[in-house]
């Protein structure tokens, strides 16, 4: 069948038309790293690589909010440890003042340091995030949780994150109540109950105080070790959040990526061969030209 000089032109342009696509697919492989980009590409691959993109998102949401519930943590121990350096001061002080060699002015002095032992106690039990939150004060986080007379005006809630897909939660901070009688002693009115011993050299409660601040001290150490034990399973629970996250890369990559050395391949294969389209509609264009 004879081919018209119309219809070879047709043909070199249409070439040139799909080369033109190749070119433009392979390159566009090559810069977004993606071999499928829509669905009418591989609809199955598609929508499996939306499905990991969601699980990432959501995935990376929970590796935000473990990040911030561990750093929460850090401060809560830096608080904690705070009270717990002067629980054991005051416990130093404490045996001293026990002694029956303590004389009325030694036991004054001591009473001045203990108020300000207790002052910076305070100070640490009532410590703020940097979002403004009291970070020892429960579910009430927006006020003091210890008031100046040392009294806690928080609750004994603990917050929980999702730590893992199908609502799998930890716990993630620790209340101010630990420093309260429903922890074992209520450290601030046993620290103002010593200095009262104090200023009224009351040796019977001098050495009742001695037991007891070494009870706070240890009632603190405690709390310590329960913010650190958390701690350590927001660590854990962090690492699996990473490894998720790059197995979730690694199978969007194995759905829709395209291997860079085979796309780049592909565009130099593409561009020679619409480089060659050119070249023949060329020469028909003049061959065709009266």
């Amino acid at each position: 069948m004879r081919i018209t000089e119309h219809r070879m032109v047709e043909l070199a342009s249409a070439s040139m038309t799909a080369g033109r696509e190749r070119v433009a697919r392979s390159g566009e492989q090559l810069s977004s790293g993606e071999r499928v980009s829509r669905p009418s590409e591989d609809p199955d691959a598609w929508a499996a690589a939306r499905r990991a993109e969601a699980a990432r998102t959501m995935n990376t949401g929970r590796g935000e909010a473990l990040a911030r519930s561990q750093d929460r943590l850090l401060q809560v121990d830096g608080a904690l440890s705070q009270i717990g350096s002067a629980l054991s001061r005051a416990s130093e002080l404490a045996i001293a003042a026990a002694s029956d060699t303590t004389d009325p002015d030694s036991l004054a002095a001591i009473a001045v340091e203990l108020r300000g032992l207790r002052q910076s106690a305070l100070n640490a039990a009532n410590s703020r995030a940097s979002d403004g939150e009291y970070i020892l004060a429960g579910n009430q986080s927006h006020l003091a949780p210890f008031n100046d007379n040392g009294v806690y005006q928080g609750d004994d809630a603990v917050r929980s994150i999702e730590t893992q897909s199908g609502g799998i939660e930890q716990e993630v901070s620790v209340s101010g109540a630990v420093l309260t009688a429903a922890h074992g002693l209520d450290v601030f009115a046993e620290l103002d109950a010593f200095a009262a011993a104090l200023e009224a050299n009351d040796r019977e409660a001098l050495h009742s105080s001695m037991t007891a601040m070494r009870s706070a001290h240890q009632q603190v150490s405690t709390a310590r070790s329960d913010g650190g034990a958390k701690s350590a399973s927001l660590l854990v629970a962090e690492d699996d959040q990473r490894r998720l996250d790059i197995s979730l890369v690694a199978l969007q990559n194995r759905l829709i990526g395209a291997d860079p050395i085979e796309a780049a391949s592909e565009l130099a294969r593409h561009t020679l061969s619409l480089e060659a389209a050119q070249t023949v509609a060329q020469r028909i264009i003049e061959l065709t030209r009266p």
